[in-house]
């Protein structure tokens, strides 16, 4: 590390190493939204149909699940760091040379490359930020996420109405330079070191990272994974692997492992189906259909991704004042009550029953529940992303969570059109309204309350027991189970 680094307080070191990992969900937000400001003025230069743009547009959803298949290995093996470091780079060169092309076979191989970066920084970012952060702090690091997405969307969306899409190209590419700078600059995991046995090295990493008045989380952690390595010492290679086959196969039956999994999927639910991504994809047709028809698209397009950043600043100081489980519940129920108010709206104007109509009341509706979803539907799943696992299986809970998020997506982008045109926008919202209230009910009664908490003692709090005990609990049950049929 530097000498001016070392020089600055924990505080500030531990910021800049989260504005490194944070950046890398800029970084995804600039891709996502790129092809809503390249591919127009694309299409003024060159021929390109509606089947090469929607494979543009679409290309990186399929290297995307890729990232998320290998991220978990790549994690556990090099180290949550080096992943991070890498998806920067890759996305760096590619942004270099997206800009330098207009032939549509390279941008698709450019796009599909990005997307691979997309799989490695969903899994990576937030589990990178909840073991650099203090809990202290660590739920407003973990909104940056958001925040950082936010911002992403209105700079590409800014830059790309005034400039070319070449230049928002440029800018992307600054950022993620920038990105590979500070994540240059930062240590590696303390939890990760101290998994793989370097607990020098681990010491060094968190006392760069953390205050002294953490020392016993340090403690904790080098205790735990030296009784650990001491007994992968003991156990011979074939013993070795029998106990991951084994261990692989009891993951399923431990509470610590798929207590966080349904959590997460319900949130990817209450994030995906909120509806942020079906607003982006479809902006005309929402805003058209509660606002009516001389609404100034660009505009209102730029006003509410004002109106998201804003919410994701907004969210970091609610977020470090407030308690995860009460502010779970406040914002989430603002959210459904802010599509009864546009499904009540939509019904009554469809079917001419309203006394008095102006395109304002549909805008104001929109902005409320844009405002509702910033600052609680996509950023409390970011929080909870980084607090509820469990580390033995951070990467692959991680992983599952992603790969059920892109089948929402999918799901989600694919049948809006069809649901707008059969059950008319009400009747799309209820379907959405309804979801998200289901995951709540259920994410409700399942979520820890994690706020100023350590990694170790939320994990203690799923686990109850020892590892070694829970697992000495299952053998004998099978047996049992065995030894009754025989």
């Amino acid at each position: 590390m530097t000498k001016w680094l070392l020089c600055m307080s924990t505080l500030a070191r531990q910021c800049i190493a989260i504005l490194g990992v944070s950046l890398g969900m800029t970084s995804t937000s600039h891709v996502v939204s790129f092809t809503s400001v390249m591919l127009p003025q694309l299409k003024e230069v060159q021929d390109i149909d509606d089947e090469q743009a929607s494979w543009i547009a679409s290309i990186n959803g399929i290297s995307l699940l890729i990232g998320l298949l290998v991220t978990p290995s790549l994690m556990s093996t090099y180290g949550r760091r080096i992943v991070n470091l890498m998806r920067s780079i890759i996305l760096s060169i590619s942004w270099g040379a997206l800009i330098f092309t207009t032939d549509v076979h390279a941008i698709l191989f450019i796009r599909f490359i990005q997307g691979f970066c997309l799989g490695l920084a969903a899994i990576v970012v937030p589990v990178l930020i909840g073991e650099y952060s203090s809990p202290k702090y660590r739920g407003v690091a973990l909104t940056t996420i958001s925040l950082a997405i936010s911002m992403g969307v209105l700079t590409n969306h800014t830059i790309g109405t005034y400039f070319s899409w070449k230049i928002a190209g440029a800018f992307c590419c600054g950022t993620t330079v920038f990105n590979t700078l500070i994540t240059l600059l930062s240590p590696e995991s303390p939890t990760y070191l101290a998994s793989r046995g370097k607990f020098d090295q681990c010491k060094d990493a968190f006392r760069w990272l953390r205050y002294p008045e953490e020392e016993e989380e340090l403690e904790k952690m080098i205790s735990k994974y030296t009784s650990e390595s001491q007994d992968k010492i003991k156990t011979n290679l074939i013993k070795k692997i029998k106990n991951k086959a084994i261990d692989f196969f009891l993951m399923w039956k431990r509470k610590e492992f798929y207590k966080p999994v349904i959590i997460i999927l319900h949130l990817h639910i209450i994030n995906e189906w909120s509806p942020a991504t079906v607003f982006d994809a479809y902006t005309t047709n929402i805003v058209h259909g509660l606002a009516g028809k001389d609404v100034n698209i660009p505009v209102m397009l730029l006003s509410t991704d004002i109106l998201r950043a804003v919410s994701s600043m907004c969210a970091v100081i609610v977020t470090r004042k407030c308690r995860r489980r009460p502010m779970f519940l406040v914002t989430i129920s603002c959210n459904i009550l802010s599509y009864i108010a546009m499904i009540v709206y939509s019904y009554l104007k469809t079917h001419n029953l309203l006394e008095y109509d102006h395109p304002m009341i549909g805008k104001i509706l929109i902005h409320i529940h844009v405002f509702t979803f910033s600052i609680g539907n996509i950023t409390l799943p970011n929080i909870f992303a980084g607090e509820i696992f469990v580390y033995e299986y951070r990467g692959i809970s991680n992983m599952i969570g992603q790969i059920f998020f892109c089948m929402n997506y999918i799901v989600c982008t694919k049948t809006a059109l069809h649901m707008m045109s059969s059950m008319g926008l009400h009747g799309m919202l209820t379907v959405y309204a309804s979801l998200v209230a289901y995951a709540l009910v259920v994410t409700w009664f399942l979520v820890p309350e994690t706020k100023d908490k350590t990694l170790q003692e939320i994990e203690e709090e799923y686990r109850g027991k020892t590892k070694n005990e829970e697992n000495a609990e299952v053998l004998n049950s099978l047996l049992t189970k065995v030894n009754h049929v025989n």
